[in-house]
């Protein structure tokens, strides 16, 4: 099973739009722009590696929540409780793609 690069890729650059959002607080600015950093990051590493069949249950969760945080990041959120939520699961989708990349072999 290969990663959903085009939904994280998505999840990515919603993550740099919020970061942008000037509706939001600094400090929830500043937490997507870390979040969109990494999970950037990480994205370059998984692209450059090759994954073994180990992994693919972990790649089915991020996938799958991958597509669930994307649809909450692309509707308008007032409350600052969804953000906040929305960034934990950024982070949980970020500690998904580590325990992938851990059994990654590294192509480059």
């Amino acid at each position: 099973m290969k990663p959903d690069t085009r939904k994280l890729t998505e999840a990515i650059e919603l993550c740099f739009e919020r970061s942008q959002d000037t509706d939001l607080p600094a400090t929830e600015r500043a937490r997507f722009l870390s979040r969109g950093v990494q999970l950037r990051n990480q994205l370059g590493k998984l692209l450059s590696s090759h994954l073994d069949a180990e992994v693919d249950e972990e790649i089915s969760a991020a996938n799958s929540r991958l597509g669930e945080v994307v649809k909450q990041l692309q509707e308008n959120v007032d409350d600052i409780a969804r953000v906040e939520e929305q960034i934990a699961e950024l982070r949980g989708i970020s500690q998904l793609l580590e325990t992938v990349l851990k059994g990654a072999v590294s192509l480059v």
